[in-house]
């Protein structure tokens, strides 16, 4: 009954029937309940400005007569109805060649005049959420599940990685969506995000939730930024170096997190060390050209840099002095 419930246009049965041990198990039920406190999913309101706005009437007109709704007005996005693909209005606008509703549209003040946005955000960790993370939805991806009306076209050319789902599942991986409020069940989504779980290196107990840095759909303005302010109002501090877990599909995401160590033999541990800490002038006489040359970009006038065993770093300070 619990599959049922949770079937809708994103999966079809056969589709959720791939999933359907980790959603009877129940097993998610227990993870990351502090922050769930029992509920499946999160609603949160999509932080920054969009589209309460007052829309000059001709342009509505044009909406209204093309058969279109409005999604975000400020950032020009509108969609047909029951349709969760999104079209750009000015390019429509410009393509019907009515240039003078084009400049009104474009010269409009109150796209950029300040309110809340009515768009939300779905955090969800239910293993349907998860596997119709790019099944039935407005965008395909390597995560697209087989029986997808688009899998075959979007094969061609493109490795697959379906199979890593049910990795993400086992191994903690949360999503997120941004919706329609009237849209809480997510058949329509605009654009979605995965929350991949990373482990502290020195601490296999220590694990972080961090996002990929690709949006798949509606890359909405805000979308991010509100996951990034959710983590960060409950979860802890790093504690040291985190890497993504073993198994899990890496879309878009650093290959460490945290705080970094300046003695680690891997440069990008040392690199992430020199991010959170570009003061630290021991960079200057780090091995790897990269690092320094971060140290430099930083420290444009500090003349060891002509010095440096690298070309590119003493044609860069030579290049900023002369430009000075």
């Amino acid at each position: 009954m619990r599959l049922i419930n949770y079937l809708n246009e994103a999966l079809t049965l056969s589709q959720a029937r791939m999933f359907k041990k980790y959603i009877l198990s129940g097993k998610y039920k227990k993870y990351l309940d502090h922050v769930f406190k029992g509920e499946d999913r999160i609603y949160l309101p999509l932080g920054g400005d969009t589209t309460n706005v007052k829309i000059p009437s001709d342009i509505m007109d044009f909406i209204k007569k093309n058969g279109y709704e409005i999604v975000d007005y400020k950032r020009g996005l509108v969609k047909k109805a029951n349709d969760h693909r999104l079209a750009k209005l000015g390019k429509l606008i410009s393509k019907s060649g009515d240039f003078e509703l084009l400049k009104v549209f474009q010269n409009d003040k109150n796209r950029t005049a300040g309110k809340k946005s009515n768009l939300l955000v779905v955090i969800s960790r239910h293993p349907y959420d998860i596997a119709g993370m790019s099944t039935g939805r407005g965008w395909q991806s390597c995560m697209t599940l087989p029986g997808d009306p688009n899998f075959e076209e979007f094969k061609k050319g493109n490795k697959r990685y379906y199979g890593h789902i049910s990795y993400d599942i086992e191994e903690g991986s949360i999503i997120a969506y941004v919706i329609d409020p009237e849209d809480k069940n997510i058949n329509r989504p605009l654009g979605r995000l995965m929350i991949k779980p990373f482990v502290n290196l020195t601490d296999e107990s220590d694990i972080v939730l961090y996002p990929e840095g690709k949006v798949y759909g509606a890359d909405v303005k805000g979308f991010r930024q509100t996951v990034f302010d959710w983590l960060k109002s409950w979860q802890k501090k790093y504690k040291g170096t985190y890497s993504i877990k073993p198994n899990l599909y890496d879309d878009d995401v650093p290959n460490y997190i945290g705080i970094g160590d300046k003695n680690n033999e891997d440069p990008e541990v040392r690199m992430l060390y020199y991010q959170n800490n570009p003061d630290d002038k021991d960079a200057k006489k780090d091995k790897n050209d990269n690092i320094r040359m971060f140290y430099y970009k930083n420290h444009p006038k500090d003349e060891d840099a002509k010095k440096d065993r690298s070309v590119k770093i003493r044609k860069m300070y030579y290049n900023i002095k002369g430009n000075n």
